[in-house]
């Protein structure tokens, strides 16, 4: 054989294996198969369509080391039993199915335009197959005002491009009820809270204890729901009583120490703010004493100041914190008719908190 032929077969032979390269896709498909993100035990779809010659698929999957031709062998029902399907809507147009298990996950899929001896390949196409996310986590819960009150959790970890949507369960914990619950918030997609609007009212001075718990869902399923948590919501504070002098001491020879206290109910442990409206009639005078700010929950709360002999004055007590606020009836009193107490603030066996600030 001449060395001009050898060089020729040779030649044939390159070019026939460049042309059946991934890159030679020009002109010969219309429809390449992109990657896909499917939900497990749904149904994966490819599209293709060729302008020339013999359409083919080619699947590899991520445990075979070797490619599956469709249409498959006789003896060979790989594809089958993987629930791998073709259907020909035209002669060069064609739809790959494939069971989105996760046992598939990872498959490649690449269409063949056989054009004589050449073997046209589109790039691979992946399938990814996503299971139900996983469960919210670190539940918290922030008070807007009186009567909502914000949820938020971590979300879990998504893939990029399918949606996640959210579900908010609340119990009342005070109904002895752990079935019965509210749906607070459904299909919040791509957020990571939910606002619950609930009665800002104590029922027979008990206050209600409410339980929430969030699950993630996508195509797949649902997560289940995330670890609960429990809150009790805050109500605004109700003075119960008028406020009334609790103690009277002589500190100096021209001021009394005057400690006014005030019964509270609210729910929630959370700040609650005091003032103490001071007005001194004889001379015509207010002063605002205060904000008194209580971190702890507590019904008994007691404010101190400094006022004259000999004088007359009224007073209001006002309470509040976020879901709302509360003020007494205006009280009166007169200096001249108090009877000294030895006893000073700092004495008392109660647990309450006093303030001295000097008045008028």
């Amino acid at each position: 054989m001449k060395m001009e032929h050898i060089f020729a077969a040779v030649l044939l032979v390159f070019l026939r294996v460049f042309l059946s390269s991934d890159s030679n896709i020009q002109g010969a498909f219309v429809v390449v198969p992109r990657s896909v993100q499917n939900p497990v035990n749904h149904t994966a779809q490819f599209n293709c369509t060729i302008t020339q010659g013999q359409l083919q698929w080619l699947v590899r999957f991520k445990d075979y080391t070797y490619d599956l031709f469709w249409p498959p062998a006789l003896y060979d029902r790989t594809l089958l039993s993987r629930g791998v399907n073709v259907v020909n809507t035209t002669e060069r147009a064609s739809i790959l199915f494939i069971n989105a298990t996760q046992q598939n996950n990872g498959t490649q899929v690449q269409c063949i335009a056989a054009i004589q001896t050449f073997l046209n390949r589109t790039e691979k196409a992946n399938l990814t197959v996503f299971g139900p996310p996983a469960a919210p986590s670190n539940l918290s819960t922030s008070f807007l005002d009186g009567s909502h009150v914000l949820v938020s959790w971590v979300p879990p970890f998504t893939l990029q491009g399918t949606k996640t949507w959210y579900r908010t369960y609340v119990w009342n914990m005070s109904s002895n009820s752990t079935t019965s619950f509210t749906l607070a918030c459904e299909g919040v997609v791509a957020t990571s809270f939910c606002v619950y609007a609930y009665e800002n009212t104590a029922v027979n001075r008990v206050c209600a204890e409410y339980r929430f718990a969030t699950e993630a869902v996508n195509e797949a399923g649902a997560s289940g729901q995330s670890a609960p948590l429990d809150a009790v919501l805050p109500t605004a504070p109700r003075i119960t009583s008028d406020p009334i002098i609790r103690v009277i001491s002589s500190r100096a020879v021209d001021k009394f120490d005057v400690v006014f206290h005030v019964q509270v109910e609210y729910c929630g442990d959370i700040p609650v703010q005091y003032w103490l409206v001071l007005r001194n009639t004889t001379a015509n005078a207010s002063v605002t004493f205060g904000p008194y700010f209580f971190e702890q929950h507590g019904s008994d709360v007691e404010i101190g100041v400094k006022v004259l002999p000999n004088y007359s004055y009224s007073y209001t007590v006002t309470v509040s914190n976020v879901a709302g606020n509360s003020t007494s009836a205006p009280q009166v009193l007169y200096t001249t008719d108090v009877q000294l107490s030895t006893i000073t603030c700092s004495d008392h066996q109660l647990n309450v908190t006093c303030f001295f600030a000097e008045g008028t």
